[in-house]
Parts: structure tokens; C-alpha cells; sequence
């Protein structure tokens, strides 16, 4: 897949859709989620592979939006798919759908992605200047 590059530059107007590319990136670096779901959901051939459902809607998740619903606004831009390294972008009915039946599991590996790219990225983690460490 054709990697994007992020510069810097000068008048463009930066908006919370520009963050998914770090996502996707991040996402497709530090962890095995995509490989994770497709491997422990089975899905027939010609469907869109789980993963490449849950992660645009990850994406949504962390540019504060938690509703089925946001990943609509991707579905057509042609740029998106690419931005978050999947195949292409499920309706919002289609997530919903097959998050419904698989949400516990969905869950569980997310919640080890989280870790993975803690673990895996290198940041480092140091607390607030109150004690508390934000993630």
C-alpha cells in the first residue's frame, strides 16, 4: 500500500479527519489487530474482512466520535480507505451489524491493541504534573 507523507505547510487548515492517518499508521505498525480479527472471526470470502470493519470505526472512536454513524463520512472519500490501510470503508449499518454479535471479543482485542501500541511505539510515558499519566 502507497504510504502517505506528512509535512508541514503553509495556509492549509488542519481538521480532526487529519488525525486517522495517524491512526491507520499507528495502528497498522504497533499492533495485529487487523490480522487478530480476521483471524478469530471467520467471515465468508467477498465480504469485507472484520478488520477492516472495527478499524475505521476505532478511528472514529479516537477523533471523539462513538457512534456507528461517523464512519459515514469516510465512506466516500477516496482518500480514507488508504489513510486507515484497509480495503475499504463499511456502511455504518454494516459495522453496527456485525459489531452487534461480536462485541465482547471485538473488546477484549482492542483492548490489547492498546497495550501493543504502549508497548511497541516506544513513547514515553511520564505523569502530569498532578500524579496522573494521560493516555
Amino acid at each position: 500500500m502507497k504510504k502517505f507523507q506528512v509535512k508541514a505547510s503553509e495556509g492549509l487548515e488542519l481538521t480532526s479527519k487529519a488525525g486517522i492517518i495517524l491512526v491507520g499508521a499507528g495502528l497498522e505498525r504497533f499492533t495485529t489487530l487487523r490480522k487478530d480479527l480476521n483471524k478469530a472471526v471467520f467471515k465468508n470470502t467477498g465480504g469485507i474482512p472484520v478488520g477492516d470493519i472495527v478499524v475505521p470505526y476505532v478511528a472514529s472512536i479516537c477523533t471523539g466520535k462513538s457512534d456507528f454513524e461517523a464512519v459515514r463520512e469516510w465512506r466516500d472519500a477516496p482518500w480514507a480507505p488508504r489513510a486507515l490501510q484497509v480495503s475499504r470503508i463499511a456502511s455504518p449499518e454494516t459495522v453496527r451489524q456485525h459489531l452487534d454479535g461480536i462485541t465482547g471479543l471485538v473488546e477484549q482485542i482492542v483492548a490489547g491493541a492498546a497495550l501493543d501500541v504502549i508497548r511497541n511505539s516506544g513513547a514515553p510515558i511520564t505523569p502530569l504534573w498532578t500524579g496522573h499519566v494521560a493516555m
